[in-house]
């Protein structure tokens, strides 16, 4: 089965569009595939016809998105041992989790997170052969491979095995560098981090060099090359792999030293201005203490002969270091530095997010390739890194030909900068640059009358405090407007200011009674007179950057939503006027409900932000993104913006609405407008600041301070309320606090604890869909309960409790649990809600005593509240809908398949969705409005389709007319049911 049947069979876009994608992100991905690993088989095999293409969501769209499956058709047919070294390099490319194989007799499915060398079984998910494959399994094959099987990601949900999250190249490799680093780090004779990393990008390098073929198919170091260096003496013998050499010290050394005579000092001993002496003493300062034994357990690496029982640990022979994606680099300075994480608030990027926020600044079908970028904490230099690649890819496109040596090297040298506090971050993106440039490049043109890479370290690359005044080109005054593009993702988080900017300021504050210098970063802001939400550092980056970027350039930036978006008070509020009254803002995409998808080690919500400096005009709008989760089975991070997730919002309503940030971001204007008016009502923080109620929050158990004046009182220290069901809570079955402490700073009021006395738990709990709040009865005249710090207590001080009595069943109502995920300030990424938020929960309605919860509950709310059928309904869909899929961890309703009972000629699903739909729009257009809907299944004794189909109409279907025969014309393969 040749590609064009297979596309269409499988409902694939048309082969042209597979294998000459038009969208300038899918075409970038096609040509590399073509180059990587078409021109590898072509090589390998030069009698092999082969064609290669890819499966990508939008064929025709610009963005970046990663391929669902790489494509490669062999019109003669490929021998096992071509179709084995496609599935290895396809594996390499570790871009993709699928390969599609297609012969004129069959059609095999390869996994790409399987590693190469292992069983067909474990490898090939499915075989198609003409003729000889039974029915059943065709149709199964079908709904495996389908278009929406693909795009939807059921195919890694349906057979998980083939698609384990840490079986791609890149992640394996990794594995297999920390298992040396570790070795080399803590085995005797241990080896200094510095010298270790340098050591492994070193090899690393090399081997690139091994593998990197020229347009002849011979690499680097072909064996003609390495004849000639025995030849002329630079090596003893005449090796065919890398590891022979690892094996011999001064072998290995002889090699390095004639790479640095051709390619450049920042990959080796010495720095930029070091005379020869001294570059001389750097070389024998590593010679010294990088001993055999180390270069030995490189060597068994590099060999596959690691003597451990971990097979994937012996899989270097299988790694083609020309197609691994060069941003693996970045996944090893992650886990390299790992250990520092804490302490620079720095999490390393994924590649799809970084070509994220360079789709919304540097678009790969620009013709513009002569730009200067920075990136102010640059990491492992992803972003310069995919940057780079960017413009190379323009200056192709400008020249019509290849770049050479000449054409490039003044490119990185004059357009690429970066900064970082750490020296192993800055080693790290120095080394990803030059990769990247060489990887442009054909190796026939490496050796050139002088050195291949520019100088980085110390002139483009500079370890740094960004935010120091008095480093050359990153000025605010005198480097004003230098930059056409500043991208990155800079540290951030709650008081990273004090922790990841250097001090020598000289200037001292105090704070609890003692004095603190103030960082530099503390000092620029306080100089251009910006404020600073939440102590994060991360928004002055973004501050910074605006400054140094041209009138005609962006800033965009990964950032903190909880201090851009979700924080309320003065310091975040002055935050956002300043910014969106300054600047003009192009999009921010909040990336809260993808926290666990994109930074595995990150708790708080993350957002993009995509700023220009001029000044906006009143009326101009923002785009503000809001993408929910798809969790695919593989684990790689994968997002998608759909219709529903897109808002614009004015610079006015971004500057002074804070609600906006949260609601649209769960919600649409609708929600908004519900949101608005429910915040009319009256609530507890309203009747407490006219002394009708007391609150505080529970105590905390420790071990300062004893409370004799409660030690006979009741303590209640669960977690959650005894009984999910009960609205009450008796305080005299719990035993007393007795000789309990609490720490030195809790309060010693416990007025809030006296009757009449209303508990509320201050998280939601997932397992009731909820949140609870329970009234305490007690026999002690006075005294209610005392809580933990997990339950907010209020007393009534009204004699007949009628203000808690009235919040009772709103506080356990689906009302209560919308408002608060809608209005909450913590970016969805915790879901406990801080004091002043629970208190602003709306009140209304006649005091009406419950006692367990029960569906009369919602009831009396929607009256309470004259809740429209329209308000309900908008409230049911986030309930049951979009919540579930923010807050659990597995896909929420909206991405599960459809129930189809076919025997009952039921639809539950679609169904419910269909009579939710015909509900809103008649509640919001009118009752008497005709509304319907047409629900198509395939006809009985057939397959079910991998798409459902659901058509709305604004009109009745006539009455003498059956659905199904007045749609049957338009789609002869289905069937249909009226709603």
């Amino acid at each position: 089965m040749l590609l064009e049947e297979a596309a269409n069979w499988l409902g694939w876009p048309e082969s042209e569009s597979i294998l000459t994608p038009t969208g300038a992100g899918a075409n970038v991905y096609a040509q590399l595939i073509k180059q990587k690993i078409g021109g590898a088989l072509k090589r390998k095999y030069p009698s092999l016809v082969v064609e290669t293409g890819l499966l990508t969501p939008d064929p025709s769209g610009a963005d970046t998105s990663a391929p669902l499956a790489i494509v490669c058709q062999f019109p003669s047919g490929a021998s096992d041992e071509a179709l084995r070294e496609a599935h290895r390099l396809a594996w390499n490319f570790s871009r993709a989790a699928l390969l599609v194989t297609l012969e004129p007799h069959r059609l095999l499915a390869w996994s790409c997170l399987r590693e190469p060398g292992l069983d067909d079984d474990a490898i090939r998910i499915c075989e198609l052969l003409d003729n000889k494959t039974a029915k059943k399994r065709q149709d199964e094959i079908r709904e495996l491979l389908h278009w929406v099987s693909l795009i939807t990601g059921n195919l890694q949900k349906r057979l998980p095995r083939y698609f384990p999250s840490d079986g791609r190249a890149d992640a394996l490799l990794l594995k297999n560098l920390k298992y040396v680093r570790k070795a080399l780090l803590e085995n005797e004779p241990t080896l200094e981090q510095g010298y270790c990393h340098d050591l492994l990008a070193r090899i690393v390098f090399t081997q690139f060099l091994f593998d990197r073929k020229d347009s002849d198919g011979k690499p680097f170091f072909s064996e003609a090359l390495l004849a000639r260096l025995r030849d002329e003496g630079v090596l003893k013998e005449k090796y065919a792999e890398l590891a022979p050499i690892l094996a011999d010290k001064d072998e290995t050394y002889a090699l390095f030293r004639w790479m640095d005579e051709r390619f450049n000092g920042d990959l080796f001993p010495g720095k930029a201005g070091q005379s020869d002496a001294e570059r001389e003493a750097a070389w024998q300062a590593e010679r010294s203490v990088v001993n055999p034994h180390h270069l030995q357990r490189i060597a068994e690496l590099v060999s596959g002969n690691l003597d451990v029982r971990d097979r994937q640990l012996t899989l270097w022979r299988y790694y083609a270091f020309d197609i691994i994606p060069l941003e693996f680099i970045s996944s090893i300075y992650e886990e390299f530095l790992k250990d520092n994480r804490d302490i620079s608030k720095a999490y390393y990027t994924p590649p799809q997010l970084v070509d994220y926020v360079l789709d919304a600044v540097l678009p790969w079908e620009g013709d513009d390739w002569d730009l200067r970028i920075l990136d102010p904490a640059c990491g492992s230099g992803i972003f310069l890194v995919k940057a780079f690649q960017r413009l190379i890819h323009r200056w192709r496109g400008q020249h019509d030909r290849d770049p050479q040596v000449s054409d490039l090297k003044p490119l990185l040298a004059n357009n690429f900068f970066g900064v970082d506090i750490n020296p192993d971050a800055v080693r790290v993106a120095c080394f990803s640059l030059y990769l990247a440039m060489i990887d442009a490049i054909d190796p026939k043109h490496y050796v050139t009358r002088e050195k291949v890479f520019p100088r980085l370290r110390g002139t483009n690359l500079l370890q740094a405090d960004f935010f120091d005044e008095t480093i050359p080109g990153i000025r605010t005054d005198t480097n004003a407007g230098s930059f056409d593009l500043v991208v990155g993702n800079a540290p951030w988080g709650r008081k990273s200011i004090e922790s990841t900017s250097s001090k020598g300021t000289g200037i001292f504050v105090r704070e609890r009674g003692k004095p603190r210098e103030i960082t530099k970063a503390e000092l620029w802001a306080r100089n251009n007179q910006w404020p600073v939400a939440n102590k994060d550092i991360g928004t002055l980056f973004v501050s910074k950057g605006l400054s140094l970027t041209k009138e005609s350039g962006r800033c965009a930036m990964i950032q903190s939503a909880t201090s851009w978006l979700y924080q309320r008070g003065e310091p975040a509020q002055d935050l956002r006027e300043k910014l969106f009254a300054s600047f003009t803002v192009d999009e921010i995409t909040n990336l809260s409900a993808l926290r666990r998808e994109l930074f595995t080690d990150v708790i708080g919500p993350a957002c993009v932000l995509v700023a220009g400096r001029y000044t906006p005009k009143p009326g101009d709008t923002l785009l503000y993104l809001t993408p929910k989760p798809r969790r695919s089975a593989d684990g790689t991070p994968d997002f998608r913006i759909e219709p529903q997730d897109v808002n614009r919002i004015s610079h006015e309503e971004a500057a002074n609405d804070p609600l906006v940030w949260s609601v649209l971001a769960l919600g649409g204007r609708r929600d908004l407008y519900l949101i608005r008016r429910l915040l009319q009502y009256p609530t507890l923080a309203k009747l407490k600041a006219e002394g009708k109620v007391q609150t505080r929050r529970g105590v905390g158990p420790g071990t300062k301070k004893e409370l004799p004046q409660i030690k006979d009182k009741s303590y209640f220290d669960g977690d959650r309320f005894p009984n999910d069901h009960s609205l009450e809570l008796n305080a005299d079955v719990f035993p007393a606090w007795g000789n309990r402490c609490v720490t030195e700073n809790d309060s010693t009021n416990f007025e809030a604890f006296k009757n009449p006395q209303l508990l509320i738990k201050y998280s939601y709990v997932s397992e009731l869909d909820r949140f609870q709040a329970a009234l305490v009865r007690s026999n002690d005249p006075e005294w209610g309960v005392i809580c933990k710090k997990t339950h907010l207590s209020v007393r009534d001080n009204a004699p007949d409790s009628e203000h808690i009595r009235r919040a009772l069943p709103i506080y356990n109502s689906f009302l209560t649990t919308y408002f608060l995920f809608m209005t909450g300030s913590q970016g969805l990424y915790t879901t406990a809600v801080p004091t002043n938020e629970l208190l602003h929960v709306p009140l209304a309605g006649p005091v009406t005593d419950f006692s367990r919860f029960d569906e009369h509950i919602n009831a009396f709310v929607r009256d309470a509240f004259s809740l429209t059928e329209a308000d309900s309904t908008i409230i049911e869909d986030f309930l049951d809908i979009t919540l579930p899929g923010v807050v659990h961890k597995t896909p929420g309703p909206g991405r599960q398949a459809t129930n189809r009972r076919i025997k009952e000629s039921q639809e539950p699903e679609l169904s419910s969705f269909a009579e939710t739909a015909i509900r809103v729009l008649k509640a919001t257009f009118g009752g008497d409005k005709p509304v319907s809907a047409t629900i198509y299944r395939e006809p009985p004794g057939t397959n079910p389709l991998p798409a459902r189909m659901l058509t709305m109409h604004l009109m009745r279907i006539p009455t003498n007319v059956t659905a199904d025969s007045a749609h049957r014309d338009r789609s002869p393969a289905l069937s249909a049911t009226g709603v």
